[in-house]
This record gives C-alpha cells, structure tokens and sequence, in this order.
C-alpha cells in the first residue's frame, strides 16, 4: 500500500454547509494548521460513517491494549449565563453549546468563593 499524506486533526472548530447548500464542511485544526474537509450532499453520509468505523475501532483496539478509553468530546461553548437562585442559596451556570444543547451547574453558596479561585488559577495555568 503506498504511503499516502495525511495530517492529524487536534480540534474542531466547526462545521456547516455552503450558502447554495452544494458542499457541507467541517473545519479543523491540524498538526499543519486549520483546514477545511469539504465534501458533496452524497458523500456527507459516507464520509460520516467512515468516521464512526475508525472512531469505534479505535476504542476497541485501545481497550484490548488495556489503554484508557478516551475522554468524551467537549463541545464548543456557544454562550454562558449566570442566575442567582435565593430559595437554593446557589448560583447557577448555563451553558449553551453550538449543537443547541445546554447544561446546567449549580454553585452551593458555601463553594462559590473555591470554585472562583479554582478557574482562576486554572485561566492563569492555562495562559502561561
């Protein structure tokens, strides 16, 4: 089988479809920078499935090597919003994720001072 040039995808970014609706796209980071896979209405459903098959062996090959399964995908974040609930003594975070979901976490009172300094410190590590 010959060599074939490839690169590997460390993120994605986003994906939609072209304004005349005549290619869907996904774009992605690479390990050569930021590409865009584009591809025609008849070949979205393959090219779909070609990734689910290699994802699903992938995790079978990693679990008969006694690797760690791999993390569940983090979805980009949209937009999030702040409440404060009175009657719970918490604050809550929603999340709204560009897939349309949201999810929801709640902040006791007494842990809302830690879970500041926790992503502070966290932003800080991460800037570095």
């Amino acid at each position: 089988m010959q060599q074939k040039e490839g690169f590997l995808i460390a993120g994605v970014q986003g994906a939609g479809m072209l304004p005349d609706g005549s290619m869907g796209f996904v774009e992605v980071l690479s390990d050569h920078g930021p590409f865009v896979v584009a591809f025609s209405p008849e070949h979205g459903d393959q090219f779909a499935a070609a990734v689910n098959i290699a994802n699903d062996r992938l995790k079978v090959e990693r679990a008969t090597m006694n690797l760690p399964e791999v993390s569940p995908m983090q979805k980009p974040i949209k937009q999030i919003d702040w409440s404060v609930d009175e009657a719970g003594a918490q604050a809550i975070l929603r999340t709204d994720y560009h897939d349309g979901t949201s999810s929801f976490t709640a902040f006791p009172r007494d842990q809302i001072t830690a879970s500041i300094q926790f992503l502070l410190a966290a932003q800080e590590h991460l800037s570095q």
